[in-house]
């Protein structure tokens, strides 16, 4: 998610019990949960509670149905359903529903269109404003055999206290990969509201984030000019020790060389000569 980093610019939280000794007020704030994947501690719900109450806004995107620890937590009802939902119509390729149906509202001002990746749907949405339907065709694939059809809330929002928690039937909606597609960066600008602030207590990162992570970093180092100089000079150093340690000629030993023009000498007294002068010359 390198592009909403650099665009929205949120502050890493390391734990939503931080939120009570933060700066920015609650109410001028937006808290994004980007794909949880653990379950939400009970201090972490009490912390996003008075958060919501205090004015705060929270924008949960999910998909597995981890984030409803913290929805059942809040005594929020609506629910993600973790079964995937496809659309045979309306979609930009086999698993990539596309959205159009979509409610007037100021959050969804300029959203005409959402393209998600592998999403869920929203159950039990009865009393929340729905702010997005997938489509008649879309249908949850229950047991490759029964297919149930929509059309399925993808997008809504509840009211808890003073604050407000939307709800994304998608963790990947706002990846590099899809921000770009349809008008997903266009919501996102649109639930933010003041300091933009991203909860990464509640995402592990799998091995292989860590590993793009890893060669995102080791990349950036190399790229730095001086150390390709640095590298560049190391390796035609290297390469000249080399090719010296190759070309350097072999000691000869004298006394097979005497031996090779004289065979009739005797290879004893050639040893023991070379030996009388090398203790003669002290080494």
């Amino acid at each position: 998610m390198s592009q909403l980093y650099s665009s929205v610019k949120p502050i890493r939280m390391s734990s939503p019990e931080t939120l009570r000794s933060t700066s920015f007020v609650d109410s001028n704030s937006t808290v994004l949960i980007i794909g949880p994947s653990t379950s939400f501690t009970d201090g972490s719900i009490e912390a996003y509670r008075s958060y919501l109450f205090d004015g705060g806004r929270i924008v949960l995107a999910d998909d597995f149905g981890t984030g409803n620890s913290l929805l059942q937590g809040l005594g929020v009802g609506v629910r993600f359903s973790g079964v995937p939902m496809e659309d045979a119509l309306y979609r930009e390729r086999q698993m990539m529903p596309q959205i159009f149906n979509i409610t007037e509202s100021e959050y969804t001002v300029g959203v005409k269109e959402l393209v998600m990746d592998i999403p869920t749907v929203l159950n039990q949405t009865d009393g929340l404003q729905v702010l997005a339907y997938a489509s008649f065709s879309s249908y949850l694939d229950n047991s490759k055999t029964t297919k149930t059809y929509g059309p399925y809330p993808a997008v809504a929002v509840a009211t808890v206290g003073n604050g407000m928690i939307f709800l994304i039937s998608d963790s990947s909606i706002f990846m590099n990969s899809l921000l770009s597609r349809g008008d997903n960066a266009k919501l996102l600008g649109n639930l933010i509201h003041g300091v933009a602030v991203i909860d990464e207590a509640n995402s592990v990162p799998s091995r292989l984030t860590v590993t793009r992570a890893w060669m995102s970093a080791t990349y950036a180092i190399l790229s730095r000019v001086e150390v390709k100089y640095s590298l560049v000079g190391l390796t035609v150093l290297a390469l000249f020790k080399v090719k010296w340690v190759e070309e350097e000629p072999e000691e000869k030993d004298e006394v097979e060389e005497a031996l090779k023009v004289h065979p009739e000498w005797s290879r004893r007294d050639l040893e023991e000569l070379r030996e009388t002068r090398r203790k003669a010359r002290g080494n």
